[in-house]
């Protein structure tokens, strides 16, 4: 007989509840004509069928597990599944579409659950190697950044400025520094600030986020400064026995707030911009329009992956990048950068038969972060890997995985190895706890 705990019911309804602020927040926003082109169109089929959707996802995941995959599939949940389902029957989306990435996305669920152990691993980097290559690639990056642009303007200090930061061209910075500074930035900082919190070296953290933000006063993009900040809030939590349950709790009051009261002041609706609208609500919105553009349109295939000079192959938006062409097609605003995540990835590569390969992908590097789980401990493994999680709502998986910035990270999954007591301990815990949950 199929049986779910109570603290597994409790997290459906936190689940269900962002869903319904996020509804209200996108239904009420738009209904004022605010944002013209986010239309509402609600289908009711289209409800019930996302719903039924939502809850197979939901309870495809090992949520009694106290692995690092279990928390970054009920991440993704809510980050693309929830604001994807709302798309759906708001704007009477696709339904081929939300399907074959509901249907893969249960696929990788059911994958992960028969694991019955994480992936092995045959070498184990010692973590000199990983503290002597950062620090390299941190001062290089500092270095060159400073002696081409000096010290950095404080315009970034105000959000709102950001966007006349980056128009300005002031920030100097050459093709491949810009790939160290990704790597930096997107791997080196977030995965040393994982290690440095997990071993509570707090003063090492400190500097290792004072770096982060010193780069982002430079190139202004939020998202340097948001990593971060995540990255420190989910490590340190994740140390308590009960995280998962806390922190969706704590997500849920905090969405509902936002979802249901950001028309109350201006914090509250600062904070619906950047943590639904711009985070959930947009990457979910061009993911439909991605798919829609590319069922038409030439697909890219490989393309732009490689150097020319080691793999040329023909791009057909080499003149004006299809991110572009998407926003002129579908908001007559050529001027901006329509960009998406792996989702989009998969339709402007294969169509959706790329959406079984991006998420056949994932759930490998989910594995080998369960490795990591294995070699170190829960905390780190979390902290290391939430923000790839995170980032992949405007982030390509294939592109920067086979010559991107995400290639060393999924290597040091693989690789890296340190002795910590905390993994024994957390797992223990774990088990006490579980076995003591109620369930019918």
């Amino acid at each position: 007989m199929f049986k779910v705990s109570k603290n597994t019911l409790k997290l459906y309804i936190f689940f269900v509840f962002i869903k319904i602020a996020i509804e209200y927040v996108y239904y009420t926003y738009n209904i004022n004509g605010t944002s013209p082109e986010y239309v509402v169109d609600v289908n009711a089929f289209k409800y019930l069928y996302g719903m039924c959707w939502l809850t197979v996802l939901f309870f495809g995941i090992r949520h009694d597990k106290r692995l690092p995959s279990t928390f970054i599939m009920q991440f993704f949940l809510v980050m693309q599944v929830i604001p994807l389902t709302v798309i759906y029957a708001f704007q009477n989306e696709n339904t081929l579409y939300y399907t074959v990435v509901c249907m893969a996305l249960f696929m990788a669920e059911m994958v992960l659950a028969m694991c019955k152990r994480c992936t092995p691993y045959f070498f184990r980097m010692k973590i000199n190697w990983w503290i002597i290559g950062s620090i390299a690639m941190i001062i290089a990056l500092v270095v060159y950044i400073y002696i081409n642009n000096g010290l950095p303007t404080l315009m970034a200090l105000n959000f709102d400025n950001v966007y006349k930061l980056r128009e300005s061209g002031i920030y100097k910075i050459g093709k491949y520094t810009a790939y160290l500074q990704d790597i930096v930035t997107k791997v080196v900082i977030p995965v040393s600030l994982a290690g440095a919190v997990s071993q509570r070296k707090y003063i090492c953290a400190g500097i290792l986020y004072f770096i982060e933000a010193a780069i982002y006063l430079y190139t202004g993009s939020k998202g340097i400064l948001f990593a971060g900040l995540l990255v420190i809030f989910v490590t340190m939590w994740s140390r308590r026995p009960r995280f998962t349950d806390e922190i969706w709790t704590c997500a849920t009051l905090g969405l509902g707030l936002v979802g249901f009261g950001w028309k109350i002041n201006w914090i509250l609706y600062k904070m619906y911009d950047l943590f639904i609208r711009r985070s959930m609500i947009v990457p979910a919105i061009n993911s439909y329009r991605y798919y829609d553009f590319f069922k038409e349109n030439p697909r890219l295939g490989l393309a732009g992956i490689f150097p020319n000079w080691l793999l040329p192959i023909n791009n057909p938006y080499a003149r004006v990048p299809y991110a572009y062409v998407i926003s002129k097609v579908y908001y007559n605003k050529p001027e901006m950068n329509s960009n998406n995540g792996f989702l989009g990835e998969a339709s402007a590569r294969f169509g959706l038969g790329g959406i079984f390969l991006e998420f056949f992908i994932f759930i490998m590097i989910l594995m080998l972060v369960d490795s990591l789980q294995e070699k170190t401990s829960y905390t780190f493994a979390v902290g290391a890997s939430i923000y790839f999680v995170y980032s992949l709502a405007d982030a390509h998986l294939i592109d920067q995985l086979l010559c991107g910035y995400w290639m060393p990270l999924v290597l040091f999954f693989g690789l890296y190895g340190i002795k910590n007591k905390e993994r024994k301990n957390n797992q223990s815990t774990w088990k006490d706890l579980t076995m003591e949950s109620d369930s019918y």
